[in-house]
Formats: structure tokens, C-alpha cells, sequence
């Protein structure tokens, strides 16, 4: 399921908000894809978050176009990309 720390941007686009689930075996992937204004640093709000949530670390690519990340705790795996544009991606699955 979808963790509640993990909120949509302050600045999000209404009605465009995309989420997916894809069943892997017996796990459930699930992504969204949020749309909000370029000047949120909304992928790194979301490290942030998983950071003081507890996650740690795999790795973190930063850019001027951008962040990578992809986080893990105990029992899930979080993959956030963001761009410069207001696009971020954030992907969720068990581990």
C-alpha cells in the first residue's frame, strides 16, 4: 500500500496525477507520477521524508536537470526521480 508520509506535492496539478499498479508475483508495484510547479523541490522533500522516516540510502544522483534516489527500509524500496521541470516519479515495492 501506499505509504501516508509519502503526500502529493503543496503544488500538485489537479487531474494529472497518474498512479500504476503492477503485480509482480505476489508483490504489488505501485507508482505515481506528480505534476507540480518546477520551484517545489518535490523529490527531495520526499528524501527528506523517507531519510527522517527511517530509510537509508542506496544512492543518490543529483543534477542541475534533476535527483535520483532510491531508499529502503525493512519491508519496501522507494525509487524517486525528479526533474527540473515539476515531473516527479516516485515508485514503491516490497522487498
Amino acid at each position: 500500500s501506499w505509504p501516508g508520509f509519502i503526500a502529493p506535492p503543496a503544488s500538485n496539478v489537479q487531474g494529472q496525477t497518474t498512479y500504476s499498479v503492477f503485480a509482480e508475483g505476489d508483490s504489488l508495484l505501485h507508482t505515481a507520477n506528480f505534476y507540480h510547479d518546477a520551484s517545489e523541490d518535490y523529490a527531495q522533500a520526499t528524501i527528506d521524508r523517507l531519510l527522517g522516516a527511517g530509510f537509508t540510502s542506496q544512492f543518490t544522483t543529483t543534477t542541475p536537470d534533476g535527483v535520483m534516489a532510491q531508499m529502503v527500509n525493512d519491508t519496501i524500496a522507494v525509487m524517486v526521480i525528479g526533474d527540473a521541470s515539476g515531473v516527479t516519479s516516485v515508485t514503491i515495492t516490497p522487498i
